[in-house]
């Protein structure tokens, strides 16, 4: 059998991946997901919100850096005492990028806020709160999502203002 021709289940190998990837691709989007059957991974479509912790390490970003668009590595907004204390915002930081609100640099871990993470913090730009990921890729806004402005996702937890003027 060469590639693309043969008999697998009366479908040529070209036919039979293109099977498999239709079926995956309707199993990956069901609520239970699905296992890929050549590499057995977990195949499925997360939802993922936007949370205040997240708002909040991208102000620290932009208070550091400002409208400069200067990359900063995790660690430098991560730190400081008292009123310059920085804010983790654990591993979810990243999934900024997915609202086009931070951009990693070329060195690992450097990150610079974007002028569309700017216009979220300082012009109340509206996005919808959640996006859907399938293997680290952003397949665009969960759109049974709501509209949120920064002030949303901060909710009552976190003061905007005092973020802001620290």
């Amino acid at each position: 059998m060469d590639s693309g021709q043969g008999d697998m289940f009366g479908l040529t190998k070209d036919q039979m991946i293109q099977e498999l990837r239709e079926e995956n691709q309707r199993m990956r989007n069901t609520k239970k997901g699905t296992y890929c059957v050549v590499c057995d991974r977990k195949n499925k479509v997360y939802t993922r919100p936007m949370y205040g912790q997240m708002v909040v390490t991208l102000i620290s970003l932009y208070r550091k850096t400002g409208q400069s668009g200067d990359f900063l590595h995790l660690t430098a907004f991560q730190e400081g005492r008292g009123k310059n204390k920085g804010f983790s915002g654990g591993g979810d930081f990243v999934k900024l990028r997915y609202w086009d609100f931070v951009a990693e640099g070329i060195e690992a871990a450097n990150w610079r806020i974007t002028s569309r993470g700017i216009e979220f913090l300082t012009k109340n730009l509206s996005v919808l709160r959640s996006v859907r990921i399938y293997n680290d890729v952003c397949l665009g806004y969960a759109l049974s999502s709501r509209m949120v402005r920064v002030r949303d996702v901060l909710g009552t937890k976190f003061s905007f203002d005092e973020l802001m003027s620290r």
